[in-house]
C-alpha cells in the first residue's frame, strides 16, 4: 500500500496515532509513522526525512504533549518547508504555543475533542480524501508582511509607536548586558537576545514614508542597522558563552559514586586515598566521617568532620573539599564542606536529587514541584544554568550524554539528550550504564540489559525487582525488593541469580572490588566481590 499520510505525534499519544492509522488504512489510505515503519538498523532521523518527502499529507495528532514536543515541532517545520498538506487533529482542549502557532495559525483544526471517536475519525477521513483529491492547499511556507511603502495612516501611527517603544527598550537591554557582562549569568544572554530582537523589530517597524524625507535610502539604512545589531549580538554572545563553563562535557558515571537515584552514595573514596562516609550512631547523632582507605576496609571509623547532619551523595573535590547533600528535615540541599576549617557553604538552594562532578562544574538533577530537570552549577555557585527543564526523571551521566526517563513518575521511556529520541520503552526508575551496556528495571519488574548502541535489543537477566544495583567484574549486584532487600547477584552474561547476603540494606555502592551496603548510614557491610 502506497504511504500517502505521515502521522506526527508525541509518544504519549501513541494510542490515538494507532487508531488513526488503522482507520485510514482500512479505507485504503497508506500511512507512515514511527516507530512502526522504521526498520531494524535504520537511522531514525533519516527515516523520518524520507517519509516526509514521500508522503503528501501530514496528520498532526495535536495535544498538550505534542504541543510541547521539540521533535514534533521539527517535523511540522519540515512539512511546511516541503509544502505538504498539514491537518492538525486536535484531541485535547489545548492552544498552540507561540512556536507551534507560527506554523498552524493559518490552518483549520480537525476537532476530535468532545465528540465520539468514530465521528471524529470519519470527519478526518473525509478531509484526507478531499486533500488527496486536490481540494486542500499545502500549508503556507511563510506569512506575508504588508509592504512598508504602502502603509495606511493607521499603520504608520502603529508602526511609529512600536518603533519608538522597541528601539529604546533594545538599547537599554543591550547597555545592561555590556555593563553586566563580567558576570557569568544566563540572564545576561537572555537580555542580549531580547535587546537585539527589540532593536531589529523597532527598526523594521519604522514608517518609511515618514522618514523618507530625511533619509535617501530608508530600507537600506534599517537593514544595515539590523546587520550591525546581529554582529554585535554574536560578539557579545560569544564573549558570554566563553566566560561560562562548558555545558557539553558531561562526566562519566563513576562506579565509585553510583548515580542511580535509588542508590545514593553513603561512602565515597577521594583521589588522595580518603573515604568519606555517613555514620549514624545508635543514639541517633548523624555525622560525616573521613577515614583512610586501608582503615576503612578493615572497619575503621576515622575522624568526625561534621556532626548533627543527615547527609549522602558525597563528592570529594581535588582541593580537599567535600560536596554533599544535606537531607536534614528533608530539605535536600547541596552543600560544600571544608574539612580543614569545618566551614559549610550552601551551593544549591532548591531541592536536588543526584549530581556528579565535571572539571569545575556540577551537573545535577533538580526535583521541582511537578517535574525533574537537569542543571549545571559552578563550585562557587555564581553560574547556575537550567540545562534541561522539561519533564524527566532520574538523569544519569555517561560519556558526554545525559540519559533519563521521560515523565515525572519514574516510569516510561529511556531517552538520550544527544539523540533527542526515545531509546527504549517500559523502563522503571532504576538503571545504570556499565561497559557500554545498560541495565534497568522493567515496569512490571525484572532486570534487563541491552547494548547502549541499540537498546531495542534487550535481554532479560532475571525476574527479581531491584532497588539499586551496581556492576563489578562479571556480576551485577542488586538489592532485591522481592526478597526483604537482601543482596543478590546475577551474571552479566545471563544466568540464575544468587543470594549473597541475608541482611536488609538501603543502599549499595562499589569502590574498587569492594561492595559497601548501608542501612541508611546506621551500619556498613563490606564485601569483596572477588571473594564472594
Amino acid at each position: 500500500m502506497e504511504q500517502e499520510v505521515f502521522i506526527s505525534y508525541s509518544h504519549y499519544d501513541a494510542e490515538t496515532a494507532d487508531a488513526v492509522c488503522e482507520f485510514l488504512e482500512k479505507e485504503g489510505i497508506g500511512c507512515w509513522y514511527a516507530p512502526r515503519n522504521i526498520g531494524p538498523g535504520e537511522e531514525w532521523a533519516a527515516s523520518i526525512m524520507n517519509a516526509l518527502n514521500a508522503c503528501r499529507i501530514m496528520i498532526l495528532i495535536f495535544s498538550g504533549h505534542s504541543n510541547a514536543s521539540v521533535q514534533v515541532l521539527r517535523e511540522v517545520d519540515k512539512a511546511v518547508s516541503l509544502r505538504k498538506i498539514i491537518i492538525p487533529y486536535r484531541i485535547t482542549d489545548t492552544e498552540p504555543t507561540e512556536a507551534m502557532d507560527y506554523y498552524l495559525s493559518t490552518l483549520r483544526f480537525q476537532e476530535a475533542c468532545g465528540i465520539s471517536e468514530k465521528k471524529a475519525l470519519s470527519s478526518l477521513l473525509e478531509r484526507v480524501q478531499n486533500a488527496l483529491a486536490g481540494k486542500e492547499k499545502p500549508a503556507p511556507s511563510a506569512r506575508k508582511q504588508p509592504d512598508a511603502e504602502k502603509l495606511s495612516v493607521k499603520q504608520i501611527i502603529v508602526n511609529s509607536v512600536l518603533s519608538f517603544l522597541l528601539i529604546p527598550t533594545g538599547l537599554i537591554l543591550l547597555f545592561t548586558v555590556v555593563i553586566q557582562s563580567s558576570f557569568r549569568n544566563e540572564t545576561m544572554i537572555d537580555l542580549l537576545g531580547l535587546g537585539a530582537v527589540s532593536l531589529i523589530c523597532g527598526f523594521f517597524a519604522l514608517p518609511f514614508r515618514f522618514i523618507r524625507k530625511r533619509f535617501k535610502h530608508p530600507r537600506l539604512i534599517c537593514t544595515a542597522a539590523s546587520v550591525v545589531i546581529l554582529i554585535f549580538m554574536f560578539i557579545f554572545h560569544t564573549i558570554l558563552a566563553d566566560r561560562a563553563p562548558g555545558v557539553v562535557n558531561i562526566p562519566d558515571c563513576s562506579q565509585e559514586t553510583s548515580m542511580n537515584t535509588a542508590n545514593y552514595s553513603f561512602a565515597v573514596r577521594s583521589e588522595d586515598g580518603f573515604v568519606y562516609f555517613a555514620d549514624i550512631s545508635s543514639s541517633g547523632n548523624p555525622v560525616i566521617r573521613r577515614c583512610s582507605l586501608e582503615s576503612f576496609l578493615t572497619g575503621g571509623s576515622g575522624e568526625v568532620l561534621l556532626s548533627d547532619i543527615w547527609a549522602d551523595n558525597f563528592i570529594p573535590l581535588k582541593d580537599g573539599r567535600l560536596v554533599f547533600r544535606d537531607f536534614t528535615n528533608r530539605n535536600y540541599k547541596m552543600k560544600i564542606l571544608d574539612p580543614d576549617t569545618g566551614k559549610v557553604t550552601l551551593l544549591k538552594r532548591l531541592t536536588t536529587s543526584n549530581y556528579c562532578l565535571s572539571s569545575d562544574v556540577i551537573f545535577y538533577g533538580e526535583e521541582l514541584t511537578v517535574s525533574h530537570g537537569v542543571g549545571v552549577i559552578t563550585l562557587d555557585g555564581r553560574y547556575d544554568y537550567s540545562y534541561m527543564d522539561f519533564l524527566l526523571s532520574y538523569p544519569y551521566f555517561y560519556e558526554g550524554d545525559i540519559y533519563y526517563i521521560s515523565g515525572t513518575d519514574g516510569t516510561g521511556s529511556l531517552c538520550s539528550y544527544l539523540e533527542g529520541t526515545d531509546l527504549s520503552y517500559d523502563i522503571r526508575s532504576s538503571f545504570i550504564i556499565y561497559d557500554d551496556e545498560i541495565y534497568f528495571c522493567g515496569t512490571s519488574g525484572g532486570i534487563y540489559k541491552a547494548p547502549l548502541s541499540n537498546l531495542r535489543y534487550m535481554t532479560k537477566l532475571c525476574s527479581d525487582t531491584p532497588y539499586g544495583f551496581v556492576a563489578s567484574g562479571d556480576w551485577l549486584y542488586f538489592l532485591n525488593q522481592s526478597d526483604n532487600m537482601f543482596l543478590y547477584r546475577v551474571p552479566l552474561a545471563g544466568g540464575d541469580p544468587e543470594l549473597v547476603d541475608m541482611h536488609s540494606h538501603s543502599a549499595i555502592n562499589v569502590i574498587d572490588n569492594c561492595l559497601y551496603l548501608s542501612d541508611n548510614g546506621l551500619s556498613y557491610t563490606r564485601l569483596l566481590t572477588d571473594g564472594i
